[in-house]
């Protein structure tokens, strides 16, 4: 999954072992897997060069993906508009809202 994080985030990350972001449009931080449970335990944090970004390499409770896979790379640009669905399984089914 891709989100996004600031300092605190990040402090907290470190702090508690357990993957924190910020909401950009709630103006907020969460953990991972706080309404799910489907936590992220980080094991490595990884950098390029020049910091721009960070990689959490984590062990994954359930599913990363809001749509109920493992991660949320689950779909192949074809040629033109077209995506393609990849033949990955779904842990879970989520709810309608």
């Amino acid at each position: 999954m891709q989100a996004f994080g600031n300092e605190e985030s990040q402090t907290l990350s470190l702090k508690t072992g357990y993957a924190h972001y910020f909401s950009r449009s709630r103006n907020q931080l969460w953990k991972k897997g706080d309404t799910s449970g489907h936590t992220q335990k980080i094991l490595q944090i990884l950098s390029p060069t020049d910091r721009s970004f960070l990689v959490y390499q984590v062990e994954q409770e359930v599913a990363a993906c809001h749509e109920g896979y493992y991660s949320c790379f689950f779909r192949e640009r074809m040629e033109g508009v077209t995506w393609k669905l990849l033949p990955v399984p779904r842990n879970f089914l989520p709810e309608k809202s």
